[in-house]
């Protein structure tokens, strides 16, 4: 469901662009430091459709808490040709996103050039200053384009929306702005959740929100199937795979 038009958030992250910001990962508008509101690159997207900096709540409008790369997987017409390019849809290149706002600029939050939330020129449709190549582009399911936009939908045997909308009730409850790291020793709802995660996806482990051997030996296995580095431990990485609840 779209909770802006793409006129609307390319005003509103241009109306960021044009305050007092600074660059901090994991936030998105939520936090002040030295006068300046923090926001980091997938932040000022999420924060914005979360109401933020004026009226913000985590997780409002129903959008997800995302990283910039599950971020452009989610979106539709995902393209390398930038000569299609339209207003309010997200460039991305590994790790780093961006908003594009029209005439061959974009609006990033990085640490790169001002360390904040600024206007750099995307170099695959123009030249100019604070110029970066991007990767591939893409439309948000979150914003109205003025065409219809497919929402990419979950696999059918996996109740991914209800899975994940229980994941980040838990983790807003228990107050963190991003997926925590969890590992042995961790007790709880978040650690019931990747339980119940795992067993979608093969493994036979007791839901009792305990992260000890059994729990950290089938994320080993889970990392292990994956490509990931075997470590045990549920990072961003880990959580990406999670979030996505597909079998190997």
């Amino acid at each position: 469901m779209a909770v802006l038009t793409a006129s609307q958030l390319v005003d509103k992250v241009k109306a960021v662009a044009n305050t007092a910001t600074a660059y901090k990962l994991g936030t998105f508008g939520n936090k002040t430091s030295g006068g300046k509101r923090q926001w980091d690159c997938s932040g000022l997207l999420k924060g914005i459709l979360w109401g933020y900096p004026d009226n913000g709540k985590y997780l409002k409008n129903g959008v997800l808490d995302q990283n910039a790369d599950t971020i452009i997987s989610k979106c539709s017409g995902v393209s390398t040709d930038f000569s299609n390019i339209v207003s309010g849809e997200i460039v991305w290149m590994k790790g780093h996103m961006g908003i594009y706002i029209g005439n061959g600029k974009v609006v990033e939050a990085t640490p790169k050039w001002d360390n904040g939330v600024q206007v750099s020129t995307c170099a695959n449709v123009s030249n100019g200053s604070k110029s970066r190549k991007w990767t591939k582009h893409g439309k948000s399911p979150y914003i109205d384009y003025g065409t219809t936009v497919s929402t990419p939908a979950p696999e059918p045997s996996q109740p991914v929306d209800d899975w994940l909308n229980r994941l980040n009730a838990e983790i807003a409850r228990q107050g963190f702005s991003s997926y925590p790291t969890v590992k042995k020793g961790a007790k709880g709802g978040i650690t019931r959740l990747i339980q119940e995660r795992l067993n979608s996806v093969g493994f036979n482990l007791v839901v009792d929100g305990d992260f000890g051997k059994k729990t950290k030996e089938a994320i080993i296995v889970f990392q292990r199937n994956r490509g990931l580095v075997q470590d045990g431990v549920v990072g961003s990485n880990t959580w990406d795979w999670l979030l996505k609840g597909t079998k190997m």
